[in-house]
């Protein structure tokens, strides 16, 4: 019987989230808890359009959602998961997430434009000033030239502009500026397999002494209630049949405790490596 614990989590990533699993038993008091304090709101993301005079608060909060969901939000480790751009379809949580393997610095600021025009490509510019955080600064210009897969589309530009300028807040935005407002989660938990509830056997075969091994990069969607939903299953990479065969089988029977944030629990888009 096999395991694997490497688990990217594409919550915002997706989102993205990254981490090893903890195997932790989902307990009575690890349980929701709507009704429990949760804090103050998370990681602010703002969006101001100063050229768009008709924008009302609804489009200003729909352009801010998008942008925060096709960040590819600070990862460490998101890169070592070959093929995680393949994901056709993900679970988009209530509200955007950062990586597992990464936390924002305290007061952590930044501020940018982004350029749509009715034709030819968006544009994005650094920063300014730059946040001091390399890996964050870099992870911005992503919302446009790499957005997690499966985003939601950028902002249309409305009827009578050529083009529109969005400026983006991060962290905080002056009281002075009209902008749509998203917040990141707080309370923010992974999902993790329960103790010894995802193993996998392959029948071994003629290529089972493959050189570089076997294994399969597979995604899936785990419900709130912590099982996986089996029409999510998506495989984006494998050296052969027989592991993919056993890995949906695994899956199917597989446990979770699920993802939480904001006090809930969300369900949550996992692309995991399994190998033998």
């Amino acid at each position: 019987m096999r395991s694997c614990p490497a688990l990217l989590r594409l919550g915002a990533l997706v989102g993205a989230a990254l981490g090893a699993l903890a195997a932790a038993p989902l307990a009575a008091q690890d349980a929701p808890k709507p009704d429990a304090p949760c804090g103050p709101p998370g990681y602010l993301f703002a969006v101001e359009a100063p050229d768009f005079a008709d924008a009302d608060s609804a489009w200003l909060a729909g352009a801010a959602r998008a942008l925060a969901y096709r960040w590819p939000v600070p990862s460490k480790r998101r890169d070592s998961y070959a093929n995680w751009r393949r994901v056709r379809r993900r679970i988009l949580p209530p509200e955007p997430r950062w990586a597992d393997d990464y936390e924002p610095a305290p007061g952590l600021r930044a501020r940018f434009t982004i350029v749509l025009t009715r034709r030819g490509r968006p544009r994005i510019s650094d920063p300014a000033p730059a946040s001091g955080d390399e890996l964050f600064d870099h992870s911005l210009r992503a919302i446009i030239t790499d957005p997690l897969p499966a985003s939601p589309d950028l902002p249309g530009v409305p009827a009578g502009l050529d083009s529109l300028v969005l400026v983006v807040h991060l962290g905080a935005v002056p009281d002075t500026v009209r902008a749509g407002v998203v917040h990141f989660a707080t309370g923010q938990r992974r999902v993790e397999p329960m103790p010894g509830a995802l193993q996998f056997e392959v029948p071994r075969s003629a290529e089972t002494a493959m050189r570089n091994g076997r294994y399969a990069t597979v995604k899936y969607d785990v419900s709130a209630g912590g099982q996986v939903i089996a029409s999510s299953v998506e495989i984006l990479d494998s050296s052969d049949r027989e592991i993919v065969d056993a890995v949906r089988g695994a899956l199917v029977n597989a446990r979770f405790r699920p993802a939480e944030q904001g006090c809930r629990a969300v369900a949550m888009t996992v692309v995991q490596v399994f190998r033998t």
